[in-house]
């Protein structure tokens, strides 16, 4: 009978260490398992905010393309219109002295024949000169367009 009594008194407390063991290790375990959560959750947090930082630095240098680009575009769009000008002034140059060619022959052949009348020489005279201050004028115009090129 001892023996049984001092077996059950074993088992009493082999079982009582193992309920409360086993408890015991519960909340630790539990706490261990929200560390090693909040371990990994801030391991994830690192993750998306350089993530986040690369997106925005990625980004940041598409808007930067993108700028050089349309600067790119602008600057073209720029030479183009210069050198349209100069063409256009270049034009407007041999119009206007084809047109004093004209007149000057226009001149002549009427002084030769005498069909022109003082006052018909004096106004081709003065649109000879007009034509011609004219064309300097537009001359420096176009040294000034051909400095920007």
């Amino acid at each position: 009978m001892k023996q049984l009594l001092y077996m059950f008194f074993i088992m009493c407390i082999a079982s009582c260490t193992t309920v409360y063991g086993q408890e015991s290790n519960t909340p630790l375990d539990s706490v261990a398992r929200v560390e090693q959560e909040a371990k990994e959750l801030a391991a994830v947090k690192k993750k998306v905010d350089k993530a986040e930082r690369e997106a925005a630095k990625a980004e940041k240098e598409k808007e930067k393309a993108e700028k050089k680009k349309k600067k790119a575009e602008k600057e073209k769009k720029k030479l183009e219109n210069l050198q349209s000008s100069i063409s256009s002034k270049e034009k407007s140059i041999s119009k206007d002295e084809a047109k004093i060619v004209k007149l000057e022959e226009k001149l002549f052949k009427g002084e030769r024949k005498g069909d022109l009348s003082p006052n018909d020489i004096r106004k081709i005279n003065d649109k000879i000169k007009k034509l011609k201050l004219g064309i300097e004028k537009d001359r420096e115009k176009l040294q000034k367009l051909r400095k920007k090129l």
